[in-house]
């Protein structure tokens, strides 16, 4: 046998170089350009399957996205700014703002100091 035998790649490069050997230079000019052509056509497919993992990869960031948005509490809404208050017995004052409502709590020291003398300004 030959000495080629045991390793099929070098026998095929073997027959692969003499076959080469005999070429005119017009054929290998087609044969290089012919390889050229395949070369750069195998591109677009290796982008595109580069391009489905990472859609798949967006798709999956995009659900748990909404996932965790759905999941997420709602968001507290501002106290309106008026509001109903109360007095010791619960009975409903006023629809008042803040300041009011404050004021409506404090009715017992606000009627004390209407009872108060007032002095004489000079």
């Amino acid at each position: 046998m030959n000495m080629h035998a045991d390793d099929p790649e070098k026998r095929y490069r073997h027959l692969f170089d003499r076959a080469c050997a005999g070429l005119d230079a017009a054929t290998a000019a087609r044969l290089r350009g012919a390889r050229v052509r395949a070369l750069q056509a195998r591109h677009p497919r290796a982008a595109v399957r580069l391009l489905i993992p990472a859609g798949a990869l967006a798709a999956a960031l995009l659900a748990v996205g909404v996932v965790w948005q759905r999941a997420a509490p709602p968001a507290r809404t501002p106290a309106p700014a008026h509001a109903v208050a109360l007095d010791g017995d619960g009975d409903v004052l006023l629809e008042a703002d803040a300041e009011q409502i404050d004021m409506a709590r404090d009715l017992d020291f606000y009627a004390w100091l209407a009872d108060q003398p007032q002095e004489q300004q000079r």
